[in-house]
């Protein structure tokens, strides 16, 4: 299928056999043929599977996939597996956003019982090993799986698993026991490597599995190569996910991870109910697994800091301490009395250079208001009638602001300024000149 396709789902159930198929049957001549898919998404679901299979000495087709999304879910897979001598195809996964796998198909084994009844069709019990990878319990995991079922020394390898990021921020996600497995009864496990991964996150009793763990088989475990030096690998630590490449008479597998963290995963030699890295072999030589994260020093790009503390109060000008006898500032309270008339004056009172800006009277409509002049020192009152609709009218005085030349007591004792203080004096002699003439 070379057309780019927006969507590709397959879904089914066991009866009508859904999914994507290239078989090489017994006595057959011939390699199998490939299966490639282009497309945006993804989504193999309920026991679909995208199949190649060889039963004969003729290797089995490749599987090659390039997608924006991939989506294996209940019981959805993709299977490449051998059982005579021919070597099993590989699966080639390029992706430019996410792979999810995850859950599994509790039913699998009683749905295909029931369709053994329903169909009469006897040859169903040697397709059950083609069609899915049933897991122990009779359920169907969605993964992905490389399988040799061949057995004694002419049996055919099982082939190999890549991944590999088309774009950044490429996620890889096994959840709910899904797995990705390349299993061998008789010869070499196949070999999985990701590539260029942001993320790598196992839960809930996923894996990725690279065995020959049959009793009383010689295979050899598989490799497992992690290539990710800017991604991660995280997994729930206890929830008994697992990156596995374990024998039983044979050797184990290599691990080699080269990523930035790996998180809730612990090297062990065998494996537990926790989330373990193994290579071990229960008989054979136990692989090697090299673990490179990224060493991040957390002192790295620090400066020391200066032993002696900067002293602070030689940044203080002196001159202003409370305490300096240096005479060069002042500082001026001058209360609540607002601003003065003149820039240049200095407010002495709580209400000096307050300025009057007029009052209305009550019994009439018309406002006064007293406009005071700083450049001439002149004060205009002006009269606002607001009655007028159209416009206001004003009337306007003019009275220059002269300064007071001294000053009087008044009848009553107040004290008054005056712009001339009057001479008694003179006035005195001015009443006596004005009795000599009469």
């Amino acid at each position: 299928m070379r057309e780019i396709l927006r969507l590709l789902l397959i879904s089914g159930e066991i009866s009508s056999a859904s999914g994507l198929f290239s078989r090489t049957r017994p006595d057959t001549i011939g390699r199998g043929g490939n299966i490639v898919v282009q497309a945006q998404d993804l989504r193999v679901n309920e026991n679909a599977v995208i199949s190649t299979q060889t039963d004969s000495a003729f290797s089995g087709g490749d599987i090659q996939i390039a997608a924006d999304r991939i989506f294996l879910t209940n019981g959805g897979q993709l299977l490449a597996s051998s059982s005579d001598s021919g070597e099993a195809g590989n699966i080639n996964i390029t992706a430019r956003d996410e792979i999810v796998i995850s859950g599994r198909d509790e039913n699998y084994a009683l749905q295909v019982q029931d369709a053994i009844e329903r169909e009469g069709l006897g040859f169903i019990g040697d397709l059950r090993r083609i069609l899915n990878r049933e897991g122990e319990d009779g359920s169907a995991p969605s993964g992905i799986f490389l399988q040799s079922l061949g057995e004694g020394i002419d049996a055919g390898a099982a082939g190999s698993l890549t991944i590999a990021a088309a774009g950044e921020d490429v996620s890889l996600i096994l959840s709910d026991g899904a797995e990705i497995n390349a299993e061998t009864v008789s010869t070499t496990g196949g070999n999985l490597t990701f590539s260029d991964l942001d993320l790598l996150l196992l839960r809930g009793g996923s894996s990725i599995t690279a065995e020959a763990d049959v009793a009383g088989r010689t295979g050899d475990g598989g490799n497992i190569i992690f290539d990710m030096p800017s991604g991660i690998i995280l997994a729930t630590p206890t929830e008994n996910n697992d990156i596995v490449a374990n024998a039983f008479e044979g050797d184990g597998g290599n691990i080699e991870i080269l990523s930035r963290s790996i998180i809730g995963l612990e090297a062990r030699e065998t494996r537990t109910l926790g989330s373990d890295i193994s290579a071990s072999s229960a008989f054979g030589s136990n692989g090697q697994i090299r673990l490179q994260t990224l060493n991040i020093d957390p002192d790295q790009g620090l400066v020391a800091q200066a032993p002696a503390f900067v002293d602070q109060s030689r940044f203080v000008d002196r001159r202003c301490l409370v305490d300096s006898r240096q005479g060069r500032s002042s500082f001026v309270i001058t209360g609540t009395g607002g601003i003065s008339p003149s820039p240049r004056d200095v407010v002495r009172s709580e209400s000096a250079g307050l300025v009057d800006f007029g009052s209305a009277d009550e019994s009439s409509d018309n406002y006064s208001l007293d406009i005071y002049s700083l450049r001439d020192n002149s004060a205009e009152t002006v009269l606002l009638d607001t009655e007028a609709d159209d416009e206001v009218v004003i009337s306007t005085s003019h009275e220059p602001i002269v300064e007071a030349q001294g000053w009087e007591r008044k009848q009553n004792g107040d004290i008054a300024l005056v712009v001339q203080r009057l001479d008694i004096s003179l006035i005195n002699q001015m009443e006596a000149n004005a009795a000599c003439a009469q």
